[in-house]
């Protein structure tokens, strides 16, 4: 089996010759599409935004019930992607070796717990979030390549079983900084599984 060798103007590939096996090639920024290794598609700026969070559930602990929705506003991949408190320390990064695929306006929703015996009856969850959510005085951040991509922060999360939720007219990550509870933010009215309120995986409600 020949190694893997240069051809050309020193281009790496076999062509016209058998391939190598597969190991010794550099796969860092490549995922795997339905058996076929392509390139990491990265979110840029402006193309996913935090649309809603629960930090403080009410019907079950706050270790079981937390969580966070994102919405793509265009296609891309997940692979890569940190979220946080603050931008700079990323507590989780999103990894795996196929392709994460998502495609503008689909949400991505991360629970602490994943069971929904457990969570409060969230509908079923994309992934596990790696971290809790503080009750006041925190923030959340999103990026990619440490690079951010969104951020908010909050003061203070004061109704007990209900999601932090952005306004519809706001799914923009330039428009949502400012602190959660103000005119863009509102918290949910809409009961989910066992009766926390919030829109998890579903559009949002209009806060005005």
């Amino acid at each position: 089996m020949p190694r893997r060798r240069h051809y050309g103007a020193g281009d790496k590939g076999t062509p016209a010759l058998p391939n190598p096996a597969c190991g010794g090639g550099n796969m860092e920024g490549m995922c795997m599409d339905g058996g076929t290794p392509r390139e990491i598609v990265l979110p840029q700026l402006g193309e996913i935004v935090i649309t809603e969070f629960m930090a403080n559930p009410a019907l079950v602990a706050d270790a079981d019930g937390e969580w966070l929705e994102l919405r793509a506003l265009a296609s891309f991949d997940l692979n890569g992607l940190e979220l946080g408190k603050t931008f700079g320390t990323p507590l989780q990064t999103l990894a795996a070796p196929e392709c994460l695929a998502v495609v503008a306006g689909e949400t991505i929703l991360l629970a602490v717990e994943a069971d929904p015996m457990l969570n409060g009856g969230l509908p079923p969850v994309d992934f596990e979030l790696g971290f809790g959510l503080n009750n006041s005085n925190s923030g959340l951040f999103v990026g990619v390549d440490g690079m951010l991509l969104d951020e908010l922060t909050y003061t203070a999360v004061s109704n007990n079983g209900a999601s932090t939720s952005l306004d519809p007219d706001f799914y923009d990550p330039a428009q949502n900084d400012m602190a959660a509870n103000g005119m863009t933010w509102c918290y949910a009215g809409t009961a989910y599984g066992l009766g926390d309120k919030g829109t998890p995986d579903a559009e949002n409600q209009q806060c005005g």
